[in-house]
């Protein structure tokens, strides 16, 4: 290791120390959460709008999900034609509208998490984005989508946190990208799916698409696609990964692969750095 290197460790190790130090007093001498948002709205023009919620009270558990009151946003399926949710850290469903909801697509969130909620719609695009921040408990996010909607483009960010998508997904472009998180979706049929993988984990019960491309960086990405084997122009790039292609299997450094089938209409390109990937073919289970 370079001597800066370690004169950088050694430098960041010795601040951590210091703050941890100046944190433990101002607990023992009364420090609260409250005291500090008074703080920063009284002296930073900076933070002076944001609104934290920091909560002395709550004593809920880590991961627990918390729906008491809810705020919702409701939007006719006609005036949408795309659809982007981001999110940093939380729960999050995507679930089939419920009868009473009319097929209209209906945004929800907790009473505690609606301060941390942007939803917006331009030009046909809805956006979602939602950001939690300084909470104990993990807020929880509902979206109910009609069935049969044929989306232009479809897009699922998740930083970190778990994401479920327990209803089937019809677009011509379906983007995903997941950080550190859990994801976890039903059915996608689209003309391109286009996804990456950080450190987190993804599975797709079902994809049917025609061009496929993936990369996938330290996490791990499970998929079961519609066809064959013979159905696919595949183009693998393994870098320290493994990627799992039914009963074979390529691994170790620098390791590629291409095959073309002579019937072959479908794309699949998948760049693996050191995670995994399986892919698994609906006729072959």
């Amino acid at each position: 290791m370079k001597k800066w290197v370690k004169g950088l460790l050694i430098t960041a190790a010795v601040i951590l120390v210091i703050g941890f130090g100046f944190l433990g007093a101002a607990f023992c001498t009364g420090f609260t959460s409250q005291a500090a948002r008074e703080t920063f709205h009284k002296y930073s023009g900076y933070f002076s709008d944001w609104d934290f919620v920091w909560d002395d009270d709550d004593d809920e558990t880590e991961g627990s999900v918390d729906m008491t009151g809810v705020k919702e946003y409701t939007f006719s399926p006609q005036e949408i034609h795309s659809l982007e949710l981001e999110v940093k850290k939380a729960h999050v469903k995507i679930l089939p509208a419920e009868k009473e909801m009319e097929e209209k697509i209906v945004v929800q969130v907790s009473e505690k998490g609606r301060n941390d909620l942007e939803v917006r719609q331009e030009e046909g695009v809805l956006t979602i984005d939602y950001e939690p921040v300084f909470q104990k408990n993990q807020k929880v996010l509902l979206l109910y989508l009609p069935k049969d909607v044929q989306w232009d483009e479809f897009s699922l960010s998740l930083g970190a946190g778990k994401l479920e998508c327990e209803t089937d997904i019809n677009a011509n472009e379906f983007d995903l990208s997941i950080g550190a998180g859990q994801m976890t979706i039903g059915s996608v049929k689209t003309d391109e799916f286009d996804c990456e993988v950080g450190a987190g984990e993804g599975r797709i019960e079902y994809l049917d698409a025609s061009k496929i491309q993936m990369e996938i960086g330290a996490g791990s990405f499970h998929a079961t696609l519609a066809g064959s084997r013979e159905d696919y122009i595949t183009n693998f790039d393994v870098a320290a990964g493994s990627i799992q292609y039914g009963t074979e299997k390529y691994s170790g450094l620098a390791n590629t692969h291409t095959y073309h089938p002579k019937d072959g209409t479908r794309v699949l390109e998948i760049e693996c750095a050191a995670g995994e990937t399986t892919i698994q073919f609906k006729e072959e289970i």
